[in-house]
């Protein structure tokens, strides 16, 4: 993140000049950030099925609709705060309104760390599986 917000600050402070170079701070002071939001979020999902048998199960069986109440409320909650991620990746060709995509993402094996300081999501595939 502090990578975004010095990129921010360059960015601001090139298209406005300020007198004080620390002005654009005063855009951040007290806002929440949507990508520090939306990594919380994948991570509370992502602890869901690490630690839930029922869930790790049916995720792994590729289901789109969850007997879990819980998880279903934040994988529909994510979905809708913000869309579907593979949404940009096919140029809006592709999109869809559930979590269909999201999953998709994730096999059976794969290592899913969530950096939610940087905001980086990762997904580390074995050999075997590719």
């Amino acid at each position: 993140m502090d990578i975004g917000i010095r990129l921010f600050g360059q960015f601001y402070n090139d298209t406005v000049h300020p007198d004080d170079p620390y002005e654009f701070m005063n855009l951040l002071t007290g806002s929440k950030l949507a990508s520090l939001e939306r990594n919380r979020l994948m991570m509370e999902i992502a602890e869901m099925v690490r630690n839930d048998p029922d869930v790790k199960g049916q995720v792994r069986l590729g289901e789109v609709k969850f007997t879990h109440q819980e998880f279903q409320a934040k994988l529909d909650s994510f979905v809708e705060q913000y869309g579907d991620l593979s949404c940009a990746v096919t140029g809006g060709t592709q999109c869809a309104t559930d979590v269909t995509p999201l999953l998709a993402l994730i096999r059976t094996g794969d290592q899913i760390t969530v950096d939610g300081f940087l905001g980086i999501v990762t997904i580390s595939r074995p050999e075997a599986l590719k």
